[in-house]
């Protein structure tokens, strides 16, 4: 389990496996939000913990201050993830099979917390990776230069970066904010 903070709000990001079949999961899931925040995604299509605190950011962000594309912040979040304004493509890009996948909760902190991500987990049949790390996560270099349509050149510009990749992600899904 990855911390992740935003504002005053806190959220758990884990790596795992739904052991189900995505239109059960995405049913279940539906009846999960309505008690607080939780989002699932394709880990392939992350480019890294920063991603994922950005896009979370700024959905947030839209939806205090108008400019959101959906009235719901799961929602929010993947338009936001993929950059995608157009809720459909959003939708289609985060349809996960038999992969790794990250499950976002607001988890708040404590043993509220814990046993909060322990019902969500077994709700979902989430198997958690014990142990993942936060770089774990973008190390599918070619997948998400294509996915989010980075090229070569584009990359070595910020090749004295460690991250790189994860910067280029970061400001492709800003300008779905530009794209009113």
């Amino acid at each position: 389990m990855i911390p992740i903070k935003s504002g005053k709000r806190r959220y758990s990001l884990l790596i795992g496996r739904i052991t189900e079949f995505y239109s059960a999961t995405i049913k279940k899931l539906a009846l999960i939000q309505k008690r607080g925040f939780a989002q699932i995604a394709p880990a392939s299509k992350i480019a890294g913990v920063r991603h994922i605190c950005a896009a979370l950011e700024h959905a947030i962000s839209a939806g205090e201050n108008g400019g959101a594309f959906t009235k719901n912040l799961e929602l929010e979040f993947l338009v936001r993830l993929f950059g995608e304004k157009q809720l459909n493509a959003a939708l289609s890009k985060a349809e996960f099979g038999d992969e790794d996948v990250a499950l976002l909760i607001e988890s708040g902190a404590g043993a509220k917390a814990t046993k909060k991500i322990v019902e969500i987990k077994k709700a979902l049949n989430f198997e958690e990776i014990k142990g993942i790390k936060a770089s774990a996560l973008g190390k599918n270099k070619k997948e998400l230069m294509e996915f989010y349509k980075i090229g070569e050149t584009e990359l070595a510009t910020l090749s004295d970066l460690d991250d790189a990749l994860e910067e280029l992600v970061i400001e492709r899904i800003s300008f779905v904010a530009l794209e009113r």
